[in-house]
C-alpha cells in the first residue's frame, strides 16, 4: 500500500496574469473568472506551467465573494453602450457614498469613487496612495472606511498589526487593507511594523524578514506589501507615512445615517465594479 505523496495533495492560488477575481455560483462553487473577447469564462482549476490549481478553500477568503450569476448578467447589461453604463456606475458610487457618511467637502466624494475604481485596476499601478481618515471618536471615519472596504477588490478589514497576517493577505491575495486600530503609530511601532506599513504604497518596494531555521544566505526573506490601502486613526501619522497619505480630517456632524455598511448592502455594486475590471484588464491605461 503506497503512501499518498505530497504531489497529490491540492495546490490553491488566488492571483494569476488575465484573471478578473474568485467568484461564486448559485450552487456555492468557488471558479475563477477570465474574460475570453467579449465573453466572460469561468473554471473550476487552472493550469500552469503543467500544475493545476484550485480556487483557495472559501473558508480562506475574507471578503464577501461576488456571485457569477450577477456579474453575467451586468456584462450583458454593458454591452450596448458601456461608456453610458460606466458614467451611470459612477453617479451609483458616488449616491452611495454620500449617502453613507459626511465627508468635508464635495470633492472627497469624486476621490472614493476614483480610489474605488483604482482598487479594480491595480495591476498598472506603480503607487496606490494610502487614505487616511483622521479624527476623534464618533465622527464617522470607520463606517467611511468600512464602506470603501466593502467595495473594493478584496478588501479586508484588520484591526491588528500581525506582520504575518498582514504579509499573507498582501502575498496570497493582493488584498486591499483597511486598518481600523486604535493608536495606530504607536501599534505600528511597538509590532515593529513600520516598514510593512510604509512599503504598502508602492510596486516593487520588499520587506526583509530572517528565518533562523534556515542556513547562511538561505534565511533571508523579502516580501511584497504593496496594496490598496486605508487607515481609521485617532492619532497623527508619522511624518515618512503622511508624505505617501491623502488625509481626510474627519468633522463633527448632525447628519444621521440609518443603514448599515454591511458586506451584503455593498455586494451589488461590488459586482459592477468587476465588470469595469473585466472590461479595461487588457487594456493600456495611459498611451
Amino acid at each position: 500500500m503506497s503512501n499518498r505523496n505530497e504531489d497529490s495533495s491540492p495546490r490553491f492560488i488566488a492571483n494569476y496574469p488575465g484573471l478578473i477575481d474568485i467568484v461564486e455560483n448559485e450552487n456555492g462553487d468557488l471558479l475563477f473568472l477570465e474574460r475570453l473577447g467579449e465573453n466572460l469564462t469561468t473554471s473550476s482549476y487552472i493550469e500552469l506551467d503543467g500544475v493545476r490549481y484550485l480556487p483557495p478553500p472559501k473558508a480562506q477568503i475574507p471578503w464577501k465573494l461576488p456571485r457569477i450569476e450577477k456579474i453575467s448578467e451586468y456584462w450583458e447589461q454593458s454591452k450596448s453602450d458601456y461608456k453610458k453604463w460606466e458614467r451611470n456606475l459612477y453617479l451609483e458610487l458616488l449616491q452611495f457614498h454620500k449617502s453613507v457618511s459626511e465627508l468635508p467637502s464635495e470633492s472627497y466624494y469624486d476621490l472614493l469613487v476614483a480610489w474605488d475604481f483604482h482598487t479594480y485596476l491595480l495591476e498598472p499601478c506603480q503607487y496606490s496612495p494610502i487614505i487616511c481618515f483622521y479624527s476623534v471618536a464618533e465622527r464617522g471615519k470607520t463606517r467611511t472606511a468600512m464602506a470603501m472596504t466593502y467595495l473594493a477588490r478584496r478588501g479586508v478589514v484588520v484591526g491588528s498589526l500581525r506582520e504575518a497576517h498582514i504579509i499573507r493577505l498582501s502575498k496570497y491575495f493582493d488584498a486591499m487593507i483597511f486598518f481600523d486600530v486604535k493608536d495606530f503609530m504607536r501599534r505600528v511601532v511597538n509590532n515593529g511594523s513600520e516598514d510593512i506599513v510604509l512599503y504598502r504604497h508602492e510596486r516593487g518596494l520588499r520587506v526583509p524578514r530572517v528565518n533562523f531555521e534556515k542556513p547562511a544566505f538561505l534565511d533571508m526573506e523579502y516580501y511584497s506589501t504593496f496594496g490598496a490601502t486605508v487607515i481609521g486613526t485617532n492619532t497623527n501619522l508619522d511624518q515618512i507615512l503622511e508624505t505617501r497619505a491623502i488625509i481626510i480630517n474627519m468633522r463633527e456632524t448632525s447628519s444621521a445615517f440609518e443603514n448599515d455598511i454591511t458586506p451584503e448592502s455593498c455586494l451589488d455594486l461590488k459586482e459592477k465594479l468587476l465588470v469595469f475590471r473585466a472590461r479595461h484588464i487588457h487594456s493600456k491605461l495611459l498611451d
